[in-house]
């Protein structure tokens, strides 16, 4: 399998998915990815051919790096032909098998690859069709291709504390993220600075995280047909316990009160939805306590279409493979935080030292 080369900027970008970047890099799949069997060629009952792809993995590569250990394992191959899905999938030490009819297999409605953790089946990294070795427009499979390349990208966010955060409060406007263009606040936690997103009490609060991709043209656009949305995002938010000389409840953690809803995306499609692909929306009501709050989510998602005679694989979509705890943001190398730090009325400068894990 093909993987894109990441330059260092782009793995100092962030967070667990860093883990997926150092894992492309050391091609834990074989660079010939997809090889087809010697088996004779059948046909469906109307007469078109199936062709059997094997799915390979180098076993020969060590996992040396923490964070790779760590990270991508598993992975699910989707085909969808004429309204037939085809799926298969296997861990890093086997080799997968596929059988699917020679036919159009273009783009992510069609064609894709996910890849991620086979214990809690986080959603690391997406890859459609770029290559065949029968040539031709990628995803055109005949009866004569032998080996076919996916090529993965590596989800993306980027938690800072500045306006171009993928994480933005929306409302009240009194606290959106995008006005904010200097003096953005943090909060060092046990010596390390994390982005303090600020929001009121006594006020409804809209909220968005973004997913894109290191894809260097396209982002996650390409993959959204491929993505479905099973259900609605489920959110989490655990206090953060503070010592008293912050001003604060010393030692009393304030988790948001509830329920906190997501308002997009639209479940039971794609996540091409309004009001861009790739968004996660969040609604939080009215708070009445002052104090530090963690936030962190998980999508439910599938590949192509979920239906119960496809058996697809249900996969989450995280902030980090450490959801619960924050994410450093700012490009924090090997981040595997997932959380994003919300302040109810309170002030950034804040130093807290404490023996809770952030």
């Amino acid at each position: 399998m093909a993987f894109p080369k990441t330059d260092q900027e782009i793995f100092m970008k962030k967070r667990f998915l860093a883990v997926v970047t150092a894992l492309l890099a050391l091609a834990v799949l074989s660079c010939d990815a997809f090889s087809a069997s010697k088996d004779v060629i059948e046909y469906t009952e109307d007469g078109r051919p199936l062709v059997t792809l094997d799915i390979g993995a180098n076993r020969s590569r060590a996992l040396t790096d923490a964070l790779a250990r760590a990270g991508t394992d598993y992975f699910e191959v989707t085909f969808q032909e004429n309204g037939n899905i085809y799926r298969a999938s296997w861990d890093y030490t086997k080799r997968g098998r596929i059988k699917v009819p020679a036919a159009t297999y273009t783009g992510a409605s069609n064609a894709i690859l996910f890849a991620g953790t086979q214990s809690d089946k986080t959603l690391l990294a997406i890859g459609i069709i770029t290559e065949q070795d029968s040539g031709g427009t990628p995803g055109v499979i005949t009866a004569t291709t032998r080996q076919v390349t996916f090529t993965l990208y590596p989800l993306l966010s980027n938690i800072q504390a500045s306006n171009a955060s993928t994480f933005q409060i929306l409302t009240p406007t009194s606290h959106e993220t995008i006005t904010q263009t200097s003096g953005f606040p943090t909060a060092n936690i046990n010596g390390k600075n994390y982005p303090l997103f600020q929001i009121p009490r006594e006020q409804v609060v809209t909220a968005s995280y973004a997913i894109t991709t290191a894809t260097p043209t396209t982002g996650i656009g390409t993959y959204v047909p491929g993505i479905h949305v099973i259900s609605q995002a489920t959110i989490f938010s655990t206090g953060l316990y503070t010592p008293s000389k912050n001003g604060l409840d010393g030692d009393k953690p304030v988790a948001l009160t509830g329920p906190i809803t997501t308002n997009f995306p639209t479940i039971g499609l794609n996540w091409a939805g309004t009001p861009t692909a790739g968004l996660i929306g969040f609604s939080i009501p009215a708070q009445t306590q002052r104090g530090l709050s963690r936030l962190s989510f998980e999508l439910p998602v599938c590949a192509i279409i979920d239906t119960a005679a496809t058996n697809p694989i249900e996969w989450y979509i995280r902030g980090g493979l450490n959801n619960g705890q924050l994410d450093e943001g700012g490009g924090a190398i090997n981040s595997l935080g997932g959380a994003v730090l919300l302040g109810v009325d309170v002030g950034g400068g804040l130093i807290i030292n404490t023996q809770f894990t952030p």
